[in-house]
């Protein structure tokens, strides 16, 4: 498990999780803008790529959406749900049927998460300092109503669906809200429909559950708190582990292992990596020689990426708490070695860099920790992720447009598929920017959502991930969000229509259905 935290400004995670749950429960939630960027299915949210202007690390600014009354959908394994601010309530749309049915909750609902472990929507009404935990059966829904601390505007699910965090987040404020505490989380059973209010650290800025759910680490400006998911124990203190010795650690990026209670801590422009022992508060400083530029964890150890070294790094984790000269390295020679993303099984490491006009990925066997191959791609890099089954990753193409030439393949947006095992891609080129993507479950298909509020172009372009076979389905409005039904096999658009809009794509035949109108009465065209 891991998170990722960046300091002010604000930036948008390009990679929380596996995609094939763009943000499993257990991944939990940052302080970023996509907390929820499991809203609904596998969606993953690609941000605005600039070629050379994309970070060295992937964090990218959102992209700057029309402002809507209606919040972006959730999914559990059948029903989508979609809440409507200003009428206090949810429209649950049942994937099977197509049917909607309104569900009222409390004022002023802004957010909607869904696990895939019930067909159970948890609902946080910033209106009234509630949370509604709807339980969905047919045609009743359940709504129970639970008292938060006062201005939460941020909620996380935990695995298992059994409870939910919500807190403060300053970042996530609209004009005119009422500012909540900065030191402050509320912890809530929604079975038994209790809370706990718990003072942490000051500033939450992301949590991380473990894999049981029972436990959370809230990570603050202060360090990191232990929160037991325990409304029992009543309103309490969860004291922080400090990270840092009070160094300046504005532009950071953490990575919680939960399940071994470990922290590791990049600071920007430093040539070392912290890593921290939560449960005693022992850590250890690991020079790398170079700036690391990325973390991600495997199995008992940490890939740290060195880009201006060419180098990766494997740290055994805790084992090199005690002992810095377990660090192995490994030098990708001619590859800039900025990030690190996992195939689905973690068995192979993709290596790349989105600084500047990059190209070449590296594979990366994790268990040998040797380099077993490479992959060119024929346009810029700004994001890889792998499918959540199969070798095959997708990279989503920084946005060379007006680049200059004559060239239609640099001017035009792009993906790009790769078969890791084969060392095999294949280049699309799209007629707009790809805003997100979403892997069916199977991990036979891929679907990529094209168009961005300045661009007239309303698609989503199907690939079949055995053949690369593509196909466009056109779009009435801007789709916003895109992911995949677990029990229906559907693929769910979400639109830029303030009645609400939402196209179902059964991904064998091609067939769409649009369910259009429920923000306002609710029918099926």
């Amino acid at each position: 498990m891991r998170m990722r935290v960046q300091g002010l400004p604000t930036a948008a995670l390009i990679l929380l999780m596996a995609v094939g749950c763009a943000a499993d429960e257990g991944d939990a939630a940052s302080a970023g803008d996509d907390f929820n960027a499991d809203a609904g299915g596998n969606s993953q949210d690609v941000g605005d790529f600039g070629g050379a202007d994309v970070e060295a690390d992937g964090l990218q600014e959102p992209e700057e959406e029309a402002e809507l009354e209606l919040t972006l959908p959730a999914a559990s394994t059948r029903y989508l749900y979609v809440a409507e601010r200003a009428a206090g309530r949810v429209a649950r749309i049942d994937t099977e049927t197509l049917r909607v049915w309104p569900i009222v909750v409390g004022a002023e609902p802004r957010i909607v998460v869904a696990g895939k472990d019930a067909d159970r929507a948890i609902v946080l009404n910033y209106g009234s300092n509630t949370l509604s935990v709807i339980t969905s059966d047919g045609a009743d829904d359940d709504v129970v109503d639970v008292e938060i601390g006062p201005g939460a505007n941020r909620v996380a699910l935990a695995p298992g669906s059994t409870h939910a965090l919500t807190w403060f987040d300053p970042d996530a404020m609209e004009f005119g809200d009422r500012p909540g505490s900065l030191q402050e989380v509320t912890v809530v059973d929604l079975a038994g429909a209790e809370a706990a209010r718990i003072s942490v650290g000051f500033h939450v800025r992301g949590v991380e559950f473990s894999t049981d759910g029972s436990v959370v680490w809230v990570v603050t400006d202060s360090g990191v708190s232990r929160v037991a998911m325990d409304t029992a124990a009543g309103d309490r203190i969860a004291i922080p582990t400090p990270l840092d010795d009070g160094r300046e650690t504005a532009d950071r990026e953490i990575e919680i292992d939960a399940d071994a209670a470990i922290a590791l801590l990049r600071v920007a422009g430093d040539e070392w990596i912290r890593i921290v022992d939560l449960e005693d508060g022992a850590g250890v400083d690991v020079d790398l020689g170079g700036v690391p530029t990325d973390i991600d964890l495997v199995p008992g150890a940490a890939l740290v990426a060195v880009r201006d070294n060419d180098m990766i790094a494997r740290l055994p984790i805790p084992g090199v708490i005690d002992d810095p000269g377990l660090m192995q390295t490994l030098g990708i020679d001619g590859a800039p070695a900025g990030q690190v993303t996992l195939s689905a099984n973690g068995s192979s490491a993709l290596v790349f860099s989105t600084a500047g006009d990059q190209r070449t990925i590296a594979v990366v066997d994790v268990a040998s920790f040797t380099e077993v191959g490479r992959l060119e791609v024929r346009k810029a890099i700004g994001l890889v992720a792998a499918s959540p089954v199969d070798d095959v990753a997708i990279v989503v193409h920084a946005d060379e447009a007006g680049a200059g030439g004559i060239d239609f393949v640099e001017n035009s947006p792009g993906v790009s598929m790769l078969s890791i095992d084969a060392e095999y891609e294949r280049l699309f080129l799209l007629a707009a920017l790809p805003t997100g993507f979403a892997f069916t479950g199977d991990a036979r298909q891929v679907f990529v959502q094209l168009g961005d509020i300045t661009d007239p172009v309303r698609a989503v372009e199907q690939i079949d991930l055995a053949t690369f076979a593509q196909e466009t389905i056109p779009l009435p409005t801007r789709p916003i969000a895109i992911g995949w039904m677990p029990i229906t096999g559907l693929v769910y658009v979400a639109q830029d229509s303030a009645a609400g809009r939402i196209s179902f794509i059964e991904p064998e035949s091609g067939n769409v259905e649009h369910v259009a109108g429920f923000g306002l009465n609710s029918w099926i065209e």
